[in-house]
């Protein structure tokens, strides 16, 4: 049995899992890129793959001091902001991810493989991702789709979780009687779709319930970050936080650096101060209301 995450944080929260249910024990994989930020048109091919490096290099080059190296982001680094690297894979690890899993299932037709996804458009961008390349796998791929599932918190309440480590192991271990074999439509209808969105060549997925994405542009987040810098200064940390409590679909924090760094660029609007690489030093306040006063 093989099993695919799509968020690092899953993997320990399924091992608490498989250790509670052996029946459950297996190799766990994890989808290293997150395919709801960024290009993800022909991704089947080299070009499309290059184009999608190259998205996230620019990125990087933008929040990262020049001097500083690419570090990998599992790595515990979180103190140096000035070595965060929103790429934490190497050109084609998703791409040999899936050959690997394609050769295990090809090797033996009795094998199994299980996708863990939970209401988030990250996992389900992934699902899509994956789906989209495993069709010739049909009754070996299995899908554990945690759609608007309610869960008993440790209050005794209900509550909807989006994240598979929102739920605790012993509530998450009931799911595995939840598994479903993915349908040949299923195969054939969400590749298309994937396909769909791939050309609309949008930078941005969020999920609108069920297995719906919708895209937007790169500065879809923009407005809200415009409603959380002040007239005073700010640490760009905390106008990061702001506007992810504001947000219900949560970018990464990498992602609203670098758009806060584009909109600030313009002298005219906004003043800043401190090292702009790092987030808890860098400091931006608006001058729009100033220059009105004026």
């Amino acid at each position: 049995m093989q099993h695919l995450v799509y968020n690092q944080a899953d993997v320990e929260i399924l091992q608490q899992v498989q250790a509670l249910q052996p029946l459950l024990a297996g190799d766990i994989h994890i989808m290293q890129s997150n395919y709801a930020l960024g290009p993800i048109e022909h991704l089947h091919t080299t070009q499309g793959q290059v184009k999608r490096q190259q998205y996230f290099k620019n990125i990087n080059n933008e929040i990262t001091a020049p001097a500083s190296s690419v570090v990998i982001i599992n790595e515990d680094n979180d103190d140096d902001e000035t070595k965060r690297n929103l790429v934490p894979y190497e050109p084609g690890s998703d791409v040999v991810l899936i050959q690997t899993l394609q050769k295990l299932l090809q090797q033996n037709p009795e094998e199994k493989l299980y996708l863990w996804c939970a209401q988030n458009a990250q996992d389900v961008s992934g699902y899509y991702h994956t789906i989209s390349q495993l069709q010739a796998y049909q009754g070996q791929v299995y899908i554990l789709y945690l759609n608007n599932l309610p869960f008993i918190n440790t209050k005794g309440q209900l509550y909807y979780p989006t994240h598979i480590t929102h739920i605790s192991p012993t509530e998450l271990l009931k799911t595995q009687y939840l598994a479903r074999a993915v349908t040949p439509s299923e195969f054939e209808l969400d590749k298309e779709e994937w396909q769909k969105l791939g050309e609309a060549n949008f930078e941005i997925r969020l999920l609108d319930g069920g297995k719906k994405l919708t895209q937007h542009p790169e500065n879809y987040y923009d407005e809200l970050l415009k409603s959380c810098i002040t007239l005073t200064f700010q640490k760009v940390q905390k106008i990061i936080t702001q506007a992810q409590v504001k947000n219900v679909q949560k970018p990464t924090d990498e992602f609203l650096h670098y758009r806060l760094l584009q909109l600030t660029a313009n002298a005219e609007l906004y003043t800043t101060k401190g090292n702009k690489y790092k987030a808890k030093e860098y400091e931006v306040h608006s001058i729009i209301q100033e220059k009105q006063t004026n």
